[in-house]
């Protein structure tokens, strides 16, 4: 039996660390690709740097609400954990579960992305290490707003003498693609396709303010920006 969960988990990393190899090498070459375009490669990879650390913080948010719904409640009519005073350092120790849980996308994702980025770009080591304890902010913010979300929802359906695990999950599950759809309707809001078309001679980089109105409402932008500043020297020592 300890053999067989010992070869699983060795199958599992395996395969976690074949598709961190695989997600590197294609962010290395498709940054590289990018980087070539004199006029457009800082604007593109901006663009897919802001995309990339999205997507990874709703995985990391949705992945950290599955957690928390195994982790905060006892059963279908049970109170949240928390709730008893004998739990003083419950709080910690589950955010602690729900953010190892969540760090796949980190590990998975935005570290070998961020690699990438820093043996494409001239990205100072001390930027990459700026830019890798933004994206644990990241994942800690992410946590917590899943958190959030659980207390409000699992809130509403005390309120409602309707609470049980399987009302939990649904609702969560509303209000995550609820938030998922303010998301798209954010995306729908900016058009990208001229910026992408337009080529002003008189310019030799071009305006990268749609892209900034586009991703500036999410918490990823804080690393996106961290990024762009440590590819433009901003953390360097003179």
């Amino acid at each position: 039996d300890t053999s067989a969960k010992m070869i699983t988990a060795l199958l599992f990393l395996c395969i976690i660390s074949t598709l961190a190899v695989l997600i590197h090498v294609g962010f290395y070459v498709g940054f590289g690709y990018l980087a070539k375009d004199v006029f457009f490669g800082e604007a593109l990879s901006l663009y897919v740097v802001e995309l990339f650390l999205l997507i990874s913080f709703i995985l990391v948010f949705a992945s950290a609400m599955v957690s928390g719904v195994v982790t905060l409640f006892r059963g279908d009519d049970g109170p949240v954990l928390m709730a008893s005073p004998q739990y003083d350092i419950k709080p910690w120790i589950v955010f602690l579960r729900m953010f190892l849980s969540s760090l796949w996308p980190l590990l998975v994702v935005i570290v070998p992305a961020l690699v990438a980025i820093y043996r494409v770009f001239t990205l100072s080591l001390s930027g990459f290490l700026l830019a890798l304890f933004s994206a644990i902010i990241l994942v800690c913010i992410a946590v917590l707003g899943a958190m959030l979300v659980l207390f409000l929802t699992s809130a509403v359906l005390f309120s409602l003498n309707a609470f049980t695990k399987r009302h939990l999950l649904f609702l969560n599950i509303i209000t995550f693609f609820g938030l998922l759809s303010v998301v798209w309707t954010r995306f729908h809001s900016v058009n990208l396709a001229d910026f992408f078309q337009a080529r002003i001679l008189s310019q030799t980089v071009p305006d990268l303010s749609p892209i900034l109105e586009q991703f500036h409402i999410f918490p990823s932008h804080l690393v996106s920006m961290v990024i762009y500043h440590g590819q433009h020297g901003a953390f360097t020592q003179s």
